[in-house]
């Protein structure tokens, strides 16, 4: 039987005969005539009702909207404002559903940053209808100081804007097409060599963040990975990290979102030496002291999250806080100041280094296609210049 929903929400039941989780709505079409629509989901259980939900909600989004986006008296940027209220819907959903039907936090934040930063204040003004590919070059050409990449996002995040919602007008041709991307080239990362990367492990001793940093330089993990680290997922006995979600800010809402990794191949296990079990078990030991000093309100956020790697108040720790804590480190230090992200990038190129092979380095950094690795393996000097020594010991062995 149908479960119903509020007025002009929707209907959405299980059907046993196709196996299926089927939605519905009526609502009257331009002409008045009452028009049926219909969406469905294969998945089981809760994860197949809230699929179809997501998709009824999408559609009454688009079709609710169209009137009002179809109107030429609408600006840019009331258009992306509303763009952006469609995809903040769609967090909701979190790591229940299916990928389609979902986005993850970071993606979110980048949408809202770019959205916000770069196209509200250049294009913002100009009537929807009226926006032009000569307006949006003129925007791109004014910035191109920015990264290639970054541009390619001001142009993806406009077409998709623009296409939305599906079946309106103004989908069917957009000013995107045609615009020019000419940006500076992404830098490319420079990951400590061996001897930095001693350095750095000598400089983070007794550091609060110690084990954090300690386990990014030798495992690799992606910053939201660690962030959202709980102590479920450690097997110190098995000697094994097993990495699930992670944790993305919502940074328009400011509210946390446990999300699936980047990419299906993300979710994997990292084997942990001798070294980082003896770092997690003394951070561990730390943790348990500052904890039992907490106040009670403070005491069940720390038991509520169960982060190995929390902020002094138990909650996951800000990315722009850690930044300027590994800054600070590399300054004081008098390292050489590389990205914290470049740490990942290390990892790779150490294990290289001293001889791994791409696969087994794919799999312990969960890139999705081996070529990333590849791509992001920095070679050292010192491995170039042993390269060459063996060769010409080889070549003048046969003179």
């Amino acid at each position: 039987m149908a479960k119903r929903r509020t007025n002009r929400t929707g209907s959405f039941w299980y059907d046993k005969k196709q196996r299926r989780w089927l939605g519905e709505i009526i609502l009257p079409t331009e002409s008045g005539k009452l028009t049926t629509f219909r969406r469905s989901s294969s998945l089981q259980g809760r994860k197949g009702s809230d699929a179809v939900k997501v998709k009824i909600d999408d559609l009454l989004q688009e079709l609710n909207v169209h009137d009002h986006v179809s109107s030429n008296s609408i600006t840019v940027r009331e258009h992306l404002e509303n763009w952006l209220k469609h995809q903040e819907s769609r967090l909701k959903i979190g790591a229940t559903t299916r990928r389609n039907l979902e986005i993850r936090g970071r993606t979110f934040n980048g949408y809202s940053y770019i959205i916000n930063k770069h196209l509200v204040p250049s294009l913002g003004h100009i009537p929807r209808a009226k926006l032009t590919t000569g307006d949006i070059q003129i925007m791109i050409d004014h910035k191109r100081h920015l990264a290639n990449t970054t541009l390619k996002k001001f142009k993806t995040i406009l077409g998709a804007a623009y296409n939305w919602p599906k079946g309106s007008k103004h989908a069917k041709s957009s000013p995107v097409h045609g615009v020019e991307i000419s940006g500076q080239a992404m830098q490319k990362p420079e990951p400590w060599d061996v001897e930095e990367t001693k350095a750095f492990l000598e400089a983070i001793k007794g550091h609060q963040y110690e084990a954090m940093l300690f386990i990014n330089v030798f495992g690799g993990q992606r910053q939201s990975e660690l962030v959202g680290l709980q102590w479920k997922n450690l097997d110190l006995d098995k000697r094994v990290m097993h990495i699930r979600s992670n944790l993305q800010r919502n940074e328009k809402t400011n509210e946390w979102l446990r999300d699936l990794p980047k990419s299906d191949d993300s979710q994997r296990e990292v084997p942990l030496s001798d070294s980082v079990i003896s770092k997690l078990k003394e951070h561990r030991a730390k943790l348990t002291t500052i904890f039992l000093q907490q106040p009670p309100h403070l005491k069940k956020e720390w038991q509520k999250w169960d982060l190995v790697f929390p902020n002094s108040e138990g909650r996951p720790i800000d990315s722009s806080n850690l930044r300027r804590m590994f800054y600070a480190i590399c300054k004081q230090n008098g390292l050489r100041q590389i990205k914290p992200q470049w740490l990942r990038n290390g990892a790779n190129s150490l294990m290289n280094h001293f001889g791994e092979d791409l696969h087994t380095r794919r799999q312990i950094l969960g890139h999705s296609d081996i070529r990333m690795t590849d791509r992001y393996t920095t070679v050292y000097a010192e491995k170039k210049a042993g390269a060459i020594d063996r060769l010409s010991e080889k070549l003048a062995a046969n003179d």
